[in-house]
């Protein structure tokens, strides 16, 4: 796994002034704080392989990346998720921080569900998710 793969996903999201407003700061690699501030974003890589070519391995990596969207209703989440969505379908054929992104594709339809806030009432935290295919190179 690429932890710098996250890390500059996670910086070309927050280049966006719409989610950087939304989120702050709050955009986790693999899981939220314990009684994170909503909105926040959690986003990790999920798989993964090298691709080959008939000269041996190529340099090409492909990372299924899923990004979970949480916010205090099912509609704020889907809202930012959505703009997600669109962020990271603009990352093809560029650098970001120290990856070149060759492309990204969404992969299936958004998930929702939600999570008991903790507290032992009848409350929920929402989440939208999305899975990403993205062919990057080091």
């Amino acid at each position: 796994m690429s932890l710098s793969l996250i890390g500059d996903l996670r910086n070309h999201l927050l280049d966006d002034s719409q989610i950087a407003f939304a989120v702050g700061l709050r955009i986790r690699p693999r899981k939220l704080v314990q009684g994170e501030t909503l909105p926040a974003i959690r986003i990790m890589q999920a798989g993964g392989l090298q691709e080959n070519t008939l000269a041996g391995a190529s340099s090409v990596r492909q990372a299924t990346v899923q990004i979970d969207c949480y916010a205090a209703t099912s509609e704020a989440a889907d809202a930012l998720l959505e703009r997600v969505r669109l962020r990271m379908l603009g990352a093809t054929r560029k650098t970001i921080g120290t990856t070149y992104v060759h492309g990204v594709q969404a992969q299936g339809d958004l998930r929702q569900h939600e999570e008991p806030r903790g507290s032992g009432l009848d409350e929920y935290d929402y989440a939208s998710s999305q899975d990403f295919a993205v062919s990057y190179t080091r």
